[in-house]
């Protein structure tokens, strides 16, 4: 017996064989390439046959929809019938008791509104009187107390004095 041995895994195992891997390899991928491009074409021929029944039919969705605008219309020509016989639908409801409004607030609380008159009223003309002439005049700015400052004063300008004629010296002859 002899004490050498020539491959390298255990007793179980045996060699791959490359060539018969590859060639299985090689045949799947064809495989699926073919049936990729058979569902593609299957594809294609459903729609086609899509595209060909709703331009006989039309599309059942859009069936579906104008059925649905329609019955829409009509509620929205009923909600206008019923508008033009009665204005006084778009009224707001009155106020709950107690309920104060809050721009009310915060003007301090509102006075009574009157009722707004039901005869109109003509307009009222102004006609300027010519002899009475207006002069625009600007008053001096007024001082505002601001929060967290002593009150301002009121300054009493100085009197004022005229001023004194500048004297002019006589220029020293000589110096020209």
């Amino acid at each position: 017996m002899s004490t050498e041995h020539h491959d390298q895994g255990g007793h179980e195992l045996e060699a791959i064989n490359t060539k018969l891997l590859f060639r299985l390899m090689i045949s799947l991928s064809i495989v699926t390439l073919l049936a990729s491009m058979a569902v593609v074409q299957w594809y294609y021929s459903q729609r086609s046959e899509l595209v060909q029944r709703h331009a006989v039919e039309g599309s059942y969705l859009l069936a579906e929809y104008k059925e649905q605008m329609t019955k829409d219309l009509e509620g929205i020509d009923a909600a206008r019938k019923q508008l033009l016989a009665n204005t006084g639908l778009l009224l707001p409801p009155p106020p709950p008791p107690g309920w104060v409004h809050p721009d009310d607030l915060l003007s301090g609380g509102a006075p009574a509104v009157a009722a707004p008159p039901t005869e109109p009223v003509a307009p009222v003309v102004v006609t300027p009187d010519p002899s009475i002439v207006v002069t625009p005049t600007i008053d001096a700015p007024v001082a505002v107390p601001v929060e967290g400052q002593p009150p301002p004063t009121e300054d009493k300008p100085a009197e004022e004095k005229p001023a004194k004629p500048a004297e002019e010296k006589p220029a020293k002859p000589g110096n020209e």
